[in-house]
């Protein structure tokens, strides 16, 4: 049973800090309660925090999971949780756009459910939002990429900025303004849209800053970062969203 843990950080008690945090999960149910446990030890100083967990049609038992945390959760008072259910895989995008549309406070961010970002990783991040700030992205500052993944990961970079004429830096989770984003016309339903939140930012020339942050191993499932077909439905998703990007501008 979780009790309530107070710890006072001035710096969380700004309105502006209020947060709503999606979390997206697929067949996460070994890692989703000790994210769920991390959560609640490191976030219990937040005057308040909203919790959406996204099941992206999960083939374990990660639904029951996620119900059984938040009966767990609900005597909570500095925490709100909800639970959406897809019947069927939609894909990251999808649910974290679900996830968008039931969050009600002034900052969104979001955790993978396989564990690789510790909850305390979100500080770095809401000290670096100001009300000037519309995004805060991440660098990973102690991952060591084989030499396949470098070679993704820097072609990815080089094919981004090819098509679309952006630098951006993001490698994880990121905190945005609700109402910033709600002013993007969104399309990916894919994980191309954690790429196309920071593009669409930066191409707005507003203000971004850049949270140094340490990940660690999964905590359970099994990643699917350089799996061929979704590399391969990146560059299309890329070439696809700077064809959207044309013929917005093109109709303003």
């Amino acid at each position: 049973m979780y009790t309530e843990s107070k710890v006072q950080l001035a710096d969380h008690h700004s309105p502006d800090r209020y947060l709503s945090l999606i979390i997206t999960a697929y067949n996460e149910e070994e890692a989703l309660p000790k994210l769920i446990h991390e959560i609640v030890q490191d976030m219990s100083s937040w005057e308040h925090l909203e919790l959406i967990i996204v099941n992206d049609g999960s083939q374990d038992q990660t639904q029951a999971v996620m119900q059984s945390l938040q009966t767990q959760l609900n005597s909570l008072s500095w925490l709100t949780i909800k639970l959406i259910e897809f019947t069927e895989n939609k894909g990251m995008g999808a649910a974290l756009k679900a996830g968008f549309k039931e969050a009600s406070q002034s900052w969104i961010s979001f955790l993978p459910g396989d564990g690789q970002i510790e909850p305390k990783m979100m500080q770095k991040l809401c000290l670096l939002a100001h009300h000037e700030t519309v995004l805060v992205t991440t660098r990973y500052t102690n991952r060591e990429y084989n030499l396949y993944r470098k070679i993704i990961s820097k072609g990815l970079r080089m094919i981004t900025f090819m098509i679309l004429w952006t630098h951006i830096t993001s490698e994880g989770m990121y905190l945005i303004q609700q109402k910033r984003l709600q002013e993007l016309h969104l399309i990916s339903d894919s994980f191309m849209l954690n790429l196309e939140i920071p593009i669409r930012i930066a191409q707005s020339k507003t203000k971004i800053e850049v949270a140094e942050i340490q990940v660690r191993e999964r905590q359970g499932g099994v990643s699917q970062a350089t799996n061929w077909q979704r590399i391969f439905n990146t560059f299309k998703d890329l070439i696809y969203l700077r064809w959207c990007i044309w013929l917005e501008k093109r109709n303003r």
